[in-house]
């Protein structure tokens, strides 16, 4: 949930992992803010912030700033890592098979 507070947001709940998903889909994470040094499970051991609680016009002036190149945000796929520590099923996994309505158990609860 976001709340409003003058010019910033305070997140609350799972803050952590929000800024884990935002590192591994933004197209634009400066390195001043966070740098990407290892490729673990879970993802978020990959990341080293090198600005503990950057400022919001620090975020909006580098990571969110378009001016020169569009900011592109994409979906977290499972790396072949991932795919076998957490037995996901290829049917899941995007590009990998087909996703028909026959192919999804009917007790999945997603």
């Amino acid at each position: 949930m976001l709340k409003p507070k003058g010019m910033f947001y305070m997140l609350l709940g799972m803050p952590l992992a929000i800024q884990s998903w935002l590192y591994e889909c933004c197209s634009n994470v400066p390195r001043n803010v966070a740098s990407k040094v290892d490729s673990q499970i879970p993802r978020i051991l990959n990341w080293k912030t090198n600005t503990p609680r950057p400022r919001y016009e620090t975020l909006m002036g580098s990571m969110f700033d378009d001016t020169d190149d569009k900011v592109v945000f994409k979906n977290i796929e499972p790396t072949r890592k991932e795919i076998s520590a957490f037995h996901i099923p290829k049917k899941l996994v995007p590009g990998s098979a087909c996703h028909n309505e026959d192919d999804i158990d009917s007790d999945d609860d997603f």
